[in-house]
C-alpha cells in the first residue's frame, strides 16, 4: 500500500529531526506544542502498540495512508516544514503496517497509520509545497 511520510534528508520526521535550523527554531516548538492535543494522538496511545516489545515498536515510524490526512495533520506549518523536509512516498507491505483500531476512542482525532520504514520501499519523494498539489 502507498504511505506518506515527512522526513528530512536523513530520514527523521519533524519531531525528532537533528537538522540545527529546525531542532532550534520557534516554528518547531510552537508545532510540537499546537500538537500536544487531543487530535494529534501519540503512536503508544493505541492499543495495537502495546503487544510489541520496546525493539519492536522502535521500527515503526508514523505515517499517513493518504495526503489529505498527512495536511490535516500538520494544517498550519507547511511553510516552515518545506524549509528542511520533503514528503516521502513508500510502498509498504500490508504486514508492516499498523492501521490503529480508534472505535473505542471517544474524541475526534487525526488518522495517522504506523510502518516498519525500513521494510518499505521509497517511490517518490516532492517538497513539502509540492505535494499540496496532489491533496
Amino acid at each position: 500500500m502507498k504511505v506518506y511520510r515527512v522526513e528530512d534528508k536523513d530520514g527523521i520526521g519533524p519531531y525528532n529531526s537533528e537538522i540545527a535550523e529546525w531542532r532550534n527554531s520557534v516554528s518547531k516548538w510552537r508545532m510540537r506544542i499546537a500538537h500536544s492535543d487531543d487530535i494529534h494522538m501519540a503512536m503508544f496511545f493505541y492499543g495495537e502498540m502495546d503487544n510489541l516489545t520496546s525493539n519492536e515498536a522502535a521500527t515503526y515510524y508514523c505515517a499517513f495512508s493518504c495526503m489529505a490526512d498527512l495536511f490535516a495533520w500538520f494544517n498550519g506549518f507547511e511553510d516552515d516544514l518545506d524549509k528542511f523536509f520533503k514528503v516521502m512516498v513508500f510502498d509498504a507491505a500490508e504486514q508492516n503496517v499498523i492501521i490503529p483500531d480508534k472505535t473505542n476512542i471517544q474524541i475526534l482525532c487525526l488518522n495517522q497509520i504506523f510502518i516498519k520504514r525500513n521494510e518499505s520501499v521509497l517511490v517518490n519523494s516532492m517538497s513539502f509545497l509540492d505535494a499540496m498539489d496532489f491533496v
